[in-house]
């Protein structure tokens, strides 16, 4: 005769058998059998509200490890704190991290000192959730990210710490709101209100309508004598006008007596080569050389004195011909530039030194 099987006995076999499996899955899922960890802690002087145990702490957005522990360091260093350090040292928040060393970068892994580095762990708010990590970074520069003081030794390589984003923007927030409260804006609202009332009865006492009337009366005269200079103006304008051309034509008569005078001259030299022409003429009419009681050289030698006077007189004259033309031509051309720039450009009658005389005229 056979037994009855045991039902109790092969459940709880079963159920142990599945808890086994359960427990097996998530210890080598996690990886948290064979894999070698690094522990190290941090010191938090501010809340790390939406932080907890497991975590991730992240080295710029990879994740290298996870929370394992989270305390007060006066809690666990009580024992190497004295009296005066307790509240000096005695709000820091200790949190133990376990590091990846596959993961993790070489320099927080091999660097004994990390305070001589710029390497900063800090509370990340994770969206909106209030989930919070730690994020592992370089800060620069070092000075405006001070590592955290304390007297004990640590249990494991410590991270230097630096505020959280959102605490340093609300202790700037804070600092921004004592400034302003320090601001005493009732008596600045006094001292406005004291102010416009003086504006306003330094307005009222003064005229302003008569201000006005002064004003326009002053515009009027302004305009009027603005009218009576440019008039005067005009007036000077032809009379210099009028001036520099009557100097012109006094320049001309000028020229004019001279080319007279040059005329005059070559009308003299003329007459006097025509008297030296007729003189040669009657010496060589003489006939009777011995009736004039002439002898040939004698003869000769008037005829050749006569003809070297003839010659001198027309080379005399020849230049006097030549600058008779010449002091001709330069008046004309000096005439018609002068008329021509006062049509073109009637003001510099007015605003041009006067002429320096041309050669003709002195």
């Amino acid at each position: 005769m056979s037994r009855e099987p045991n039902y109790f006995n092969i459940g709880l076999f079963l159920l142990t058998a599945l808890l086994l499996l359960v427990v097996g899955v998530v210890v080598f899922g996690t990886g948290a059998v064979g894999a070698k960890k690094i522990y190290m802690e941090s010191y938090f002087d501010e809340s790390i509200q939406g932080l907890s145990v497991g975590s991730p702490l992240k080295y710029r957005g990879v994740e290298i490890g996870r929370v394992e522990s989270i305390d007060l360091a006066s809690k666990v260093y009580n024992s190497q704190l004295k009296d005066n350090q307790i509240n000096k040292y005695g709000k820091y928040v200790r949190v133990v991290t376990a590091v990846d060393p596959q993961s993790a970068p070489e320099s927080l892994i091999k660097k004994d000192d990390l305070s001589e580095t710029n390497l900063r762990v800090r509370v990340t708010a994770q969206g909106i959730t209030g989930i919070s990590f730690l994020d592992v970074d370089y800060f620069t520069p070092a000075e405006d990210y001070p590592v955290l003081e304390y007297s004990w030794e640590p249990e494991y390589k410590c991270i230097p710490s630096t505020e959280s984003m959102m605490n340093s923007f609300l202790s700037k927030a804070e600092d921004i709101m004592k400034e302003v409260s320090k601001v005493k804006f009732g008596q600045i609202s006094s001292e406005l209100n004291a102010l416009l009332s003086k504006t306003n009865k330094a307005v009222d006492d003064t005229r302003i309508e008569k201000l006005s009337d002064n004003f326009i009366a002053l515009t009027d005269d302004l305009t009027n004598t603005s009218e009576t200079a440019r008039k005067l103006i005009s007036d000077l304008d032809i009379s210099l006008k009028e001036g520099q051309l009557k100097s012109l034509q006094d320049s001309a008569i000028d020229t004019l007596e001279k080319i007279q005078d040059s005329a005059g001259e070559f009308d003299k030299g003329i007459a006097s080569f025509d008297k030296l022409c007729n003189n040669a003429n009657e010496l060589l009419d003489i006939e009777d050389v011995e009736a004039e009681n002439v002898t040939v050289p004698e003869l000769l030698q008037q005829l050749r004195d006569t003809l070297i006077q003839i010659r001198t007189m027309a080379a005399s004259n020849s230049r006097s011909i030549e600058k008779l033309i010449d002091n001709s031509k330069r008046l004309t051309d000096k005439l018609n530039e002068t008329a021509e720039k006062i049509n073109q450009q009637p003001s510099t009658v007015i605003f041009s030194n006067p002429p320096e005389k041309s050669e003709v005229l002195k």
